[in-house]
């Protein structure tokens, strides 16, 4: 076995290595600069499709910033929408040396998200797939599987390489994540008001928003005005001094750890070793870095951890117009936006050891709507009326149906008990998925109508929660000694308490005179 001569190998901006789907299903490999070009003519409707879905927000922030950085370096407010501009401003970026931008160089210069690695020899963790870079925890294939592309591509080293660089974190003695994260077991997640689900449309509005934030992010935030580190693959690395906030780039693209590419019979290998301190000092940030993606806590403490719950209706609700946060630089609404745009969430959420899941969402959001963030006393009337409607919902959850459900386990001394405990989860799962399925929709309605009662939304609550309840009756494995009496129970409970949170919807669904007098 026999590593490649020492030299520059798959060179992104010469060499057509990113497959990319167009609007027309056409899919045939790009170079970088062709990709940017095309997304600056919009013309990206379509997808990557050597890309995973855990790899979207990495790749499409990568470009983003790359291209913000490129243009504010050259004094250009506007993404050039030919390749040739693109090669030229990349060029300029490393003044015109190219190993910089190949997957595989002289280990002895930097490589596309890679630091120089004269010491390369004692890199001694050899990877000889790109899954086994990436960061998703998949030794057990009970998910995700390990090792999923039968034939890897350059391409599928570069996706995985930035998505390691930047959106890993603290995976184990000797290894650090990234600056943009609060916390070793945190995320870095992606929030933001999207014009259209094309990657084109997003990077049209993105780059110059980027450009225009810039010297914001610098004085919040305490970044180099001029001059500071912005790809900091570029920057030597002795793995032992980080580099401080002052020294960089508003906008600077990451990288976290010490890995390099090589070329072993053909075929590209990864090289890693540990490292002594992070690449960058940034501990006492919290994750509050100005990524132009990521929310920051309304006290401005942290930035935004997305639990394993994902983005449901309440985190949403406290994300979009709760105020609970202070969105990034694309995370707002621009003044610019018009007409109906997407609430886009995106976040990989990590835990001890494994992996809690890949959480996207997206909301429509109808202009009208969205024009009320332009008015602040529209905006507070529909941010209480939203966060009323989740604590609505949150009473009609823990104070009427899970007590009602929790009637059907009787004393707990049956053997099954256990087993309705579960399934008593379920039913409270399902009904927080069918208010999440609905919430939305019936507050832009309301809104938009110029609705503020609730008791609509209290009735809609309480169906729910009572169709899931019926069917629970039905369905629940009680056992036949105690069954009727414990669905009386239940109902008894729920009914009781629909009494006093809807008198309306009470009357409504009450049993009539003759039902209650048969029953007893």
């Amino acid at each position: 076995m026999s590593e490649s001569p020492e030299g520059m190998r798959h060179d992104v901006l010469t060499e057509p290595l990113i497959a990319m789907r167009t609007a027309d299903g056409e899919v045939r490999g790009h170079t970088l600069p062709a990709v940017m070009a095309a997304l600056a003519r919009g013309e990206v409707f379509g997808d990557f499709p050597a890309l995973q879905p855990h790899q979207t927000h990495p790749w499409y922030a990568f470009l983003v910033q790359l291209a913000a950085i490129a243009l504010h370096r050259a004094g250009r407010a506007k993404p050039p929408n030919d390749a040739a501009a693109w090669v030229a401003l990349l060029d300029a970026l490393t003044d015109g040396d190219r190993a910089p931008w190949c997957l595989v160089s002289d280990p002895g210069r930097p490589a596309l998200l890679q630091p120089a690695a004269p010491d390369l020899a004692s890199f001694k963790s050899r990877l000889t797939h790109p899954d086994e870079l990436d960061i998703l925890i998949t030794s057990k294939n009970h998910d995700v599987k390990a090792l999923r592309v039968g034939a890897p591509r350059p391409e599928h080293w570069l996706f995985a390489l930035v998505t390691l660089q930047t959106m890993q974190g603290y995976p184990g003695r000797g290894y650090y994540g990234i600056a943009r994260m609060n916390g070793g077991s945190g995320n870095r997640p992606a929030v933001g008001h999207l014009p259209s689900l094309g990657w084109g449309a997003r990077f049209l509005r993105d780059v110059p928003a980027l450009l225009a934030a810039r010297d914001r992010i610098a004085g919040d935030y305490g970044y180099a005005e001029a001059g500071g580190h912005a790809l900091l693959w570029l920057a030597p690395w002795d793995r032992e001094t980080p580099l401080s906030i002052p020294a960089l780039d508003p906008l600077f693209v990451e990288i976290c750890q010490a890995v390099r590419l090589v070329e072993v019979d053909g075929a590209i290998e990864a090289r890693k070793t540990t490292q002594k301190a992070a690449r960058i000092d940034a501990k006492a940030q919290s994750g509050r870095t100005g990524d132009p993606w990521t929310p920051i806590d309304r006290d401005g403490e942290k930035s935004l951890t997305l639990s394993g719950a994902g983005f449901d209706y309440g985190k949403i609700v406290d994300l979009l117009i709760g105020g609970g946060y202070r969105q990034g630089a694309l995370g707002a609404r621009l003044d610019n936006d018009t007409g109906t745009l997407w609430f886009s969430g995106w976040a990989l959420v990590r835990g001890q050891g494994k992996t809690e899941g890949l959480h996207q969402r997206r909301i429509v959001v109808p202009g009208e709507v969205l024009s009320y963030y332009a008015r602040p006393e529209q905006h507070e009337v529909l941010a209480k009326a939203a966060q009323r409607r989740v604590e609505l919902a949150g009473e009609v959850r823990g104070k009427l149906l899970a007590p009602s459900l929790g009637r059907l386990r009787g004393d707990g001394g049956d053997s099954k008990s256990q087993v309705i405990a579960e399934y008593v989860g379920k039913c409270l799962a399902r009904f927080e998925h069918e208010v999440d399925a609905c919430f939305f929709e019936a507050l832009w309605d309301d809104a938009a109508a110029d609705v503020h009662d609730e008791e609509p939304w209290r009735g809609r609550l309480l169906d729910i929660a009572r169709d899931i309840l019926t069917d629970a009756f039905d369905r629940a494995p009680l056992p036949s000694a105690r069954r009727y009496r414990a669905i009386a129970d239940a109902d008894a409970r729920f009914m009781g308490g629909a009494r006093k949170f809807s008198p309306e919807w009470y009357e409504r669904r009450r049993p009539s005179a003759e039902t209650e007098a048969i029953n007893g």
